[in-house]
């Protein structure tokens, strides 16, 4: 016999025995695991994946506004709207201006918000002007509140 066709009966008989022992090892580890089961299969609770819920639609009590996604590239995406033309004044400008006048004023804009302030004799005597609402002498306040 010629060196290829020893080589090809030696492969062949070599090939045959990996397959056949490879079933075996199939099967046994299919006997094994199948064994692990100790309920049967009509007792196995299967998880149940919950329907999408719907989303609430949202009643909000202001008279106008709008919610904007804007992504890392700048792309605006508008979330809810609500009279988002409407054209209104700005709510709470005096107290976006403290905060801005407290934090542009401060060294190194690293104020501490904790920080106590005694309302002056001078600041509650301001009666005249709605604006500075019912201050009284020696009240405290804090930035944070």
């Amino acid at each position: 016999m010629s060196r290829n066709i020893k080589f090809f009966l030696i492969t062949l008989v070599l090939s045959i025995s990996f397959f056949w022992g490879t079933d075996i090892l199939q099967r046994k580890l299919e006997d094994f695991f199948y064994a692990q089961i100790s309920e049967p299969f009509q007792k196995i609770a299967f998880v149940k994946i919950p329907e999408k819920s719907k989303r609430p639609k949202l009643n909000i009590l202001s008279e106008s506004a709008i919610l904007v996604k804007i992504s890392k590239t700048g792309r605006e995406k508008v979330i809810f709207q609500k009279d988002s033309t409407r054209a209104l004044p700005i709510a709470s400008l005096t107290k976006l201006m403290t905060a801005l006048i407290v934090i542009e004023n401060t060294p190194q804009h690293d104020y501490d918000f904790s920080r106590a302030v005694k309302v002056s004799e001078k600041a509650a005597s301001q009666k005249d002007i709605p604006v500075y609402g019912n201050l009284k002498e020696g009240e405290i306040f804090s930035v944070e509140k």
